[in-house]
């Protein structure tokens, strides 16, 4: 009990050092997974190398073996680095374990019985942890733990068979000396006190995960507000410029900019209602750089493709993937003679209250460009659009009717002119003279 309270204090100093140390930056590389540089990794290495070497100083000597959390540092590190680092670590331990025992592996006596095994085991741990690592990610803690209980049973497995002279591997009075010193004294606080301590940094990890991913969360959450204050005050704007002109064109190349300028397309289109003949005609267009296809004066039967659909419905319509959406299909897929085809879709219903304006969609060549925080956006800025376009619309017809109307006052303004005009002659006194001329010349030639 006494060498498994000293262990776990040893085994306190480095995960307490390994949690403080997991915080810098290089250390969070490998938490997450990512290839480190060279300027990462030595530190990374030097270390949790030098935990393994503190592991086995601050051991307790007992008879010819060091009772010690050496594997603590090779195991973390291959657990979290992966093969190279935990071979790496494990190499640095090891080497510095057989190093202590050299000058007694003449007489394989003292520290050198069992520096063979206890190095090979410090170096294949590390090994096998990085290769855990590799396999199935960052372990939860419990088995985390129950790998490092288990690295250092082979720890004391490799202990019992190896130990003392070659020559005298894997024989019954090698293996009974080994059983004494290595099994009985030894293995139970080493495999408790490496299993403790593995599993104690685990747990500290796992809560610093936990307030790495609030931290994200958190980072999301504000960017996410950022963003969709920025589009509020976009779509502000875009509500002031569209209800400020009464040109239809205007408008519709005023809605189509601005939409640009948050949700990028290939193309886009806005079609306007036509009552009379009951469809779809494309009265603004745009483009990208890649595609240019005007599709201005295009019509669109209600309820055909996904336009007519979103009008006949008075819904959105969002497909991420044009090969996977069975329920509607496009009138034409090809944007240019290029052969590049629509595979992205989001479009909207422009309405005032439940009568159809018309519809925007936009159209993209590649898969899952769309959203349905696109499709909300859109679904943002419809209302205003639709609202300047009725306007704009209810002015055009406004003017008709009054051409019209001017018209028709012009007509009527001729022919009362005309009115006056032969009024006025027939009126005057020279007019009189001569009806009153012909009437006497008339009268002679009855008489």
């Amino acid at each position: 009990m006494d060498l498994l309270i000293t262990l776990v204090e040893k085994v306190c100093v480095i995960c307490l050092l390994g949690y403080v140390i997991s915080r810098a930056g290089f250390f969070r590389v490998f938490i997450e997974g990512k290839k480190p540089r060279l300027i990462e990794a030595i530190p990374f290495v030097g270390i949790l190398g030098i935990f393994s070497i503190y592991g086995t100083i601050g051991g307790v000597p007992i008879g010819d073996a060091i009772i010690n959390v050496r594997d603590t540092g090779p195991m973390i590190a291959g657990l979290v680095g992966g093969p190279v680092v935990g071979l790496l670590v494990g190499l640095i331990g090891g080497l510095h374990r057989l190093w202590l025992g050299w000058s007694a592996m003449e007489t394989w006596t003292g520290f050198g019985y069992t520096c063979i095994p206890c190095s090979i085991s410090t170096i294949l741990v590390g090994l096998f942890a990085g290769l855990v690592r590799k396999k199935f990610g960052l372990l939860p803690i419990l088995w985390a733990t129950f790998f490092a209980l288990l690295g250092e049973s082979f720890h004391m497995f490799l202990g019992l068979i190896l130990a003392g002279s070659p020559d005298e591997w894997f024989t019954a009075p090698s293996i009974a000396q080994a059983w004494d010193l290595v099994i009985r004294r030894a293995a139970m606080p080493m495999i408790l006190a490496n299993g403790l301590g593995v599993g104690i940094f685990f747990f500290a990890l796992e809560n610093y995960l936990k307030e790495i991913k609030v931290q994200g969360e958190r980072d999301e959450f504000y960017r996410q507000i950022e963003q969709r204050n920025n589009e509020l005050e976009m779509v502000h704007l875009i509500s002031k410029e569209i209800v400020a002109s009464l040109d239809l064109d205007e408008t519709l190349h005023t809605i189509l900019d601005r939409v640009r300028g948050m949700i990028e397309f290939d193309g886009a289109e806005i079609c306007l209602y036509d009552q009379q003949d009951n469809l779809l005609r494309v009265q603004a267009w745009a483009g990208s750089e890649t595609v240019y296809l005007d599709t201005r004066g295009q019509v669109y039967k209600m309820g055909s493709g996904y336009t007519g659909w979103i009008a006949e419905r008075r819904q959105s319509l969002l497909v991420a993937d044009v090969d996977m959406h069975q329920a509607q299909q496009p009138v034409r897929r090809q944007l240019d003679d290029d052969q590049q085809i629509i595979n992205s879709f989001v479009g909207v219903p422009l309405l005032t209250g439940q009568e159809i304006v018309g519809t925007i969609e936009l159209v993209s060549v590649k898969k899952g460009s769309y959203d349905n925080h696109d499709l909300k956006l859109l679904e943002t800025i419809a209302p205003q659009a639709a609202i300047a376009i009725y306007n704009a619309r209810k002015v055009i017809e406004r003017e008709k009717q009054l051409k019209d109307q001017i018209a028709t006052l012009k007509i009527e303004l001729d022919e009362v002119k005309r009115s006056r005009q032969v009024e006025e002659i027939t009126e005057s006194d020279y007019f009189k003279k001569l009806q009153e001329q012909v009437r006497l010349e008339r009268n002679k030639k009855k008489t």
